[in-house]
């Protein structure tokens, strides 16, 4: 071992002797990374897909959303494309069309 790696060990263990003995806190704690997949491409043709496999309106995908009717509107059109959560959102509903059912509130009916 060099004189440097000695040098980060020995304060190392210094500090670990102050936490224990309560004259230091830690900075950070140190957390397991995930690493997600990205929220994939929805383009014009297949938020209408969506749309249609799981019979929804642009208002009804909208709420479902959390978005205004207009940006389903504009996504439809290819003017502008859904990300974030939407997209993931869009991905969940698309593979499991079954998921809107814990989403509707049968009491208003």
């Amino acid at each position: 071992m060099n004189d440097e790696n000695f040098e980060k060990l020995k304060k190392s263990l210094i500090e670990v002797q102050e936490f224990t003995e309560g004259k230091r806190r830690l900075k950070s704690t140190t957390r397991r990374k995930r690493h997600f997949i990205e929220p994939r491409h929805f383009g014009a043709d297949d938020i209408r897909a969506v749309r249609k496999k799981t019979d929804l309106s642009q208002g009804d995908l909208a709420d479902v959303l959390g978005v205004k009717r207009k940006t389903v509107q504009a996504w439809e059109s290819d003017k502008n494309t859904p990300a974030g959560s939407s997209a993931r959102l869009l991905g969940m509903i698309n593979d499991r069309p079954g998921l809107l059912k814990d989403l509707v509130d049968d009491t208003e009916i």
